[in-house]
């Protein structure tokens, strides 16, 4: 499950859309620099049941933001994933180079100082959905 839980975390800080709170010109200050991944909970629900998983990090993930608007996503030192972000209103979206925007259908963060907390839904159909909560801590 930890294997799992580092490929979801990848694929979340790799492409997804943000829907922001705040001020964007704020926002954009803030959420450049190097966000290191503290927690990751998933919770996944299958026809009525849900599951939920939650361990500490073992490895050093990170999130890049960078005033060019590019971004990386990496695992110990080791580039995961890049690409480009961009803000428009209050909706920041992270594209990756390789595979594009993975379409996660809401996406929300919320800074408070050095920490942001990232929060992601998918729905598949009407029987599954998945839902990624990530806290991180600025370095």
């Amino acid at each position: 499950m930890k294997k799992m839980m580092k490929v979801f975390a990848a694929m979340f800080c790799a492409a997804m859309v943000f829907a922001l709170t705040g001020c964007s010109k704020d926002m954009e200050k803030d959420i450049v620099g190097t966000w290191k991944v503290t927690d990751v909970t998933m919770t996944w629900s299958y026809n009525g049941q849900s599951y939920t998983e939650s361990e500490p990090i073992e490895d050093d993930l990170r999130l890049i933001f960078n005033e060019d608007k590019t971004f990386q996503a990496t695992t110990n030192g080791d580039v995961e994933a890049s690409g480009t972000w961009s803000l428009k209103d209050d909706q920041l979206t992270m594209i990756n180079d390789s595979d594009g925007d993975l379409g996660f259908d809401t996406a929300t963060v919320k800074i408070d100082g050095n920490s942001m907390t990232l929060t992601a839904t998918q729905t598949d159909g009407e029987s599954i959905s998945m839902k990624i909560v990530m806290t991180l801590q600025k370095v």
